[in-house]
């Protein structure tokens, strides 16, 4: 009986271990859909990734090979310094910037899409300057 105890959780463990390497839909897949939502942060009127960005994406290539039917979507942000219609420009460049960086890594420009919020739904306060910085990101989901 204690042997096969012992070859129930051994076979509970490696079904475990191996869901997350595989290439079709499990539950580390769904965890990043529903889980693991990267944001970046830029600094003002620019769309350039720094380092610490850089670094926060690093993994996603990885993550996202497992699970080849995940569709990554990138929305750019701005504060409310500037036009709207600069805003919105400036949104869609924060959005490609983090697309053109994941595509150097490997991950495929069919699975990513882009889109810009402008100005429009402030993480914080535009009154301040440490809102203003919350604000200026770009936030990637998985679908």
């Amino acid at each position: 009986m204690k042997h096969f105890k012992l070859l129930a959780l051994t076979m509970i463990a490696s079904i475990t271990l191996s869901a997350c390497s595989g290439t079709r839909t499990t539950p580390c897949c769904d965890s990043l859909r529903k889980e693991y939502k990267p944001v970046v942060h830029f600094a003002f009127d620019s769309a350039e990734l720094t380092l610490q960005d850089k670094h926060i994406l690093q993994t996603l290539p990885e993550k996202l090979k497992k699970c080849p039917e995940v569709v990554v979507h990138i929305t750019g942000y701005t504060d409310n310094i500037g036009t709207p219609e600069y805003n919105m420009q400036l949104g869609h460049e924060r959005a490609a910037s983090v697309q053109t960086y994941l595509m150097g890594m490997g991950i495929n420009a069919n699975r990513i899409h882009i889109k810009s919020k402008g100005e429009k739904d402030p993480m914080a306060c535009n009154s301040t300057e440490e809102g203003r910085m919350q604000n200026r990101r770009a936030v990637v989901k998985f679908k």
